[in-house]
């Protein structure tokens, strides 16, 4: 599944594709670098949404569910220096091996979207 993270800019939503980790408890965690238009826009206003698109698991006997889910929520940094940090990377580097140079980045921001409610979507979320 991919991931879209709509952020808040000044004239209209910025929309980016991102890699994600989602928790049980429905937490998203995303990683992006500081300094970037993502990274100011969230840090001015970390009310932003997530969607998620479920295309690569449609099924036509289910073709009247959503094929997305679109979440309200609202994001925070979590610290390099915390044990959490340390946790979700290597989740996130399990899930996203890829992601693993990103991680070796002093850049890099690891952001914590705390879900606020359901807009709308399906069943069948991929952790």
């Amino acid at each position: 599944n991919l991931g879209v993270w709509i952020t808040r800019a000044e004239q209209r939503p910025h929309t980016t594709v991102m890699a994600f980790l989602s928790s049980v408890e429905d937490d998203i965690f995303l990683i992006s670098h500081s300094g970037t238009f993502k990274s100011a826009c969230i840090h001015r206003d970390p009310r932003c949404c997530f969607a998620i698109d479920h295309r690569s698991s449609f099924l036509f006997e289910k073709a009247v569910d959503w094929n997305f889910t679109l979440i309200d929520a609202e994001a925070t940094v979590i610290r390099r220096t915390t044990a959490l940090f340390s946790s979700i990377q290597a989740q996130f580097v399990a899930k996203n091996p890829w992601e693993v140079p990103f991680f070796t980045d002093p850049k890099v921001e690891l952001f914590h979207l705390r879900p606020l409610g359901l807009i709308c979507g399906g069943s069948g979320r991929d952790r």
